[in-house]
């Protein structure tokens, strides 16, 4: 199985040979994937002008509930992607668990505080700073969704993880 790649809207195939996810029990071949040929400017310039827009349009408790959804997609495919982590990975039960409900579990969490947060788009930081000596002026810290563009790998994700990360997300779809 050829794993595609979900850039810019769309789902594209990459070029090249590839990596070839093994069963590290087996040796048996579960899917192949790559990434070369991915337009990788063009895919920042799409998350810029469409995604981060989108994102930043909607309120704290729609971006929780798109996080819900989420969660429950995970949630109700659960036994597939344990069964994946402990193919993929070779990983034991604990592990496969830490990986797979650790997961479900966070995304579950940020999607429980961005409903406390409610329809606001923008969070009120700290208490008044007075500006004056009659405090006839003030200063307040807000906190704004920033513009931009981020690609986070989390500290000790290894590429055999990371992979296997993409290999799930995209039989969610």
């Amino acid at each position: 199985m050829r794993l595609p790649n979900y850039v810019s809207g769309q789902w594209n195939e990459g070029t090249g040979p590839g990596e070839t996810l093994i069963d590290p029990v087996t040796g048996d071949e579960l899917a192949n994937i790559s990434s070369q040929g991915v337009n990788l400017e063009a895919a920042l310039a799409f998350a810029r002008t469409q995604g981060a827009p989108a994102l930043r349009q909607l309120t704290y408790a729609q971006r929780a509930e798109l996080l819900a959804k989420i969660a429950d997609t995970l949630t109700a495919n659960r036994d597939e992607y344990f069964r994946l982590s402990l193919l993929n990975l070779g990983a034991n039960q604990a592990d496969a668990s830490f990986d797979v409900d650790g997961a479900i579990y966070t995304i579950k969490y940020y999607a429980k505080i961005g409903r406390a947060l409610a329809e606001g788009k923008m969070l009120k930081e700290g208490a008044q700073i007075p500006l004056s000596k009659s405090n006839v002026f003030v200063g307040q810290h807000f906190l704004m969704p920033a513009k931009g563009v981020a690609v986070l790998i989390p500290p000790g994700v290894s590429a055999k993880k990371l992979r296997l990360h993409c290999f799930l997300a995209f039989r969610s779809w």
